[in-house]
């Protein structure tokens, strides 16, 4: 029985996020040039929306009563799952998806070539031993006794064992103890499926990472079919599941860094398929995702809003061609999610660190040590270095501007927290600025795949012809 209440809560939240992934997507089938996302893209983008409900319904629940109510969630979640996949039967959602998909294979002269089938065949039958010998280590491997224990799944176990998540400042376990300015949702994720199966166990509190690993690839053979085909788009997809240290945390998770640089690389795919189709319903998918971002950590909500900055900086023409009614119903959207971010997210320790600015040279070497060292991110920071190099030299690349940025906004951000502040004391040891690499170089690589990937194809557009498609298509 117990098995049963674990299936059920890994299967039943990524369901109903699945089917609303594909709600979202399908109207916006009617912009893009071919089919080129579909089912792949819903499954990857499924499992955080499907973590986004649970962590939002457990936090609410849990601060209004005295107890979970898990398995009612679990109900309504099944019940808001099952919503969602009737209007996908309705529509007819599947069905044209598959059929749309037999007629560009059989029409489309760039269609995949018995060669791609059978490299994809081959990374697919190698991402799935990968992700099988990863789920046999996270079985065996303990989680390290370290800040995955002490500041997240030690608040995870205090709530799926009192099921109660307290709000009393004096009391011990308050917001599940340990650093109560450490965001709660993290463990609320890790207790999930303990409080659904009634009992704790570190295995059990870390499934959700193991979903969170495996939407990535997903996430990238999905969404970048896109842009650069279904080939690139599975080579792509192995190179980022291939990322040493994000296999790391995947069979030894417990940080809240591997499902943060999930949020913030799902968001950033969904804000460029946005800027690509003008469908809005993914900008408020984007949105969504971008507070779960920022409700991660501490420096989330920097995090989230300078990826969100470097790709609406090159949306304002997307902006300005909305509707007033949209403009504002997007403003309202964003203020509330601000709101959200600011009343949930406890960042007067960020203030403190930037209130003690010095400059630490030393740092650089350890930062590059942290980025280009075989057991951290080793081939994809040097990769990344090689990206942002040949698209200073190839301006009609899709989406160069927002890869560009992203690289410097986000990585620029991560070299200024332990530069400039008293977390330059951290940037000397082992795993902090690996682990808020990891946060963003998921999002990057995905960004920057998109304008070399195109190059790469000889697909590159000029700003203009995308201006001119675009209007073409409205």
């Amino acid at each position: 029985m117990k098995a049963f209440w674990v299936v059920a809560a890994i299967i039943i939240p990524w369901a109903a996020g699945t089917a609303l992934a594909l709600l979202i997507q399908s109207r916006a089938r009617q912009s893009y040039r071919d089919n080129r996302i579909g089912l792949l893209f819903a499954l990857g983008a499924g499992w955080p929306a499907g973590q986004v409900m649970v962590m939002t319904l457990l936090y609410v629940v849990l601060t209004i009563t005295d107890a979970s109510q898990s398995r009612w969630i679990l109900g309504l979640l099944t019940v808001l799952g099952g919503l969602f996949w009737f209007q996908v039967v309705r529509q007819g959602i599947l069905g044209r998806l598959f059929a749309e998909s037999d007629v560009s294979e059989r029409s489309s002269p760039s269609s995949v070539s018995w060669v791609s089938r059978i490299l994809i065949v081959i990374i697919g039958s190698s991402l799935l031993v990968k992700i099988g010998l990863i789920a046999c280590a996270h079985a065996v491997v303990p989680v390290r006794n370290d800040d995955a224990i002490s500041m997240w799944l030690f608040k995870a176990k205090v709530i799926a064992t009192l099921d109660q998540l307290l709000t009393d400042p004096s009391h011990d376990y308050y917001l599940g103890g340990s650093n109560p300015k450490y965001p709660v949702f993290a463990p609320l994720l890790a207790a999930w499926v303990p409080l659904v199966a009634g009992t704790w166990s570190e295995q059990l509190a870390t499934l959700s990472w193991l979903g969170f690993y495996l939407s990535l690839p997903l996430l990238a053979a999905g969404g970048l079919r896109h842009w650069l085909g279904t080939t690139h788009a599975w080579i792509t997809a192995y190179l980022v599941a291939s990322m040493p240290l994000l296999v790391v945390h995947a069979y030894r998770p417990g940080y809240a860094d591997l499902p943060m640089g999930v949020f913030l690389a799902a968001t950033v795919l969904c804000l460029l398929l946005w800027r690509s189709t003008d469908h809005t319903p993914l900008l408020v998918f984007a949105v969504v995702l971008a507070v779960a971002t920022a409700s991660m950590k501490r420096e989330g909500p920097v995090v989230a809003a300078v990826a969100g900055t470097a790709v609406m900086i090159f949306g304002r023409r997307h902006v300005i061609e909305m509707s007033m009614f949209v403009r504002l119903s997007m403003l309202v959207t964003f203020v509330a999610s601000v709101l959200t971010v600011a009343s949930v997210v406890d960042v007067s320790d960020v203030s403190e660190n930037l209130r003690g600015f010095q400059y630490e040279s030393r740092v650089w070497v350890a930062l590059t040590r942290h980025l280009f060292h075989w057991s951290s991110f080793h081939f994809m920071g040097w990769g990344v270095v090689a990206a942002v190099f040949l698209l200073l030299f190839r301006s009609n690349a899709v989406h160069r501007g927002p890869a560009i940025l992203l690289v410097l906004g986000l990585l620029g951000l991560d070299a200024c927290i332990f530069l400039f502040t008293p977390q330059a004391r951290f940037a000397l040891n082992d795993q902090t600025p690996s682990r808020l690499f990891l946060q963003a170089l998921p999002g990057v690589v995905l960004a920057l795949a998109i304008p070399v990937g195109t190059c790469l194809r000889g697909q590159g557009r000029s700003q203009q012809s995308e201006q001119v498609e675009a209007a073409q298509r409205s």
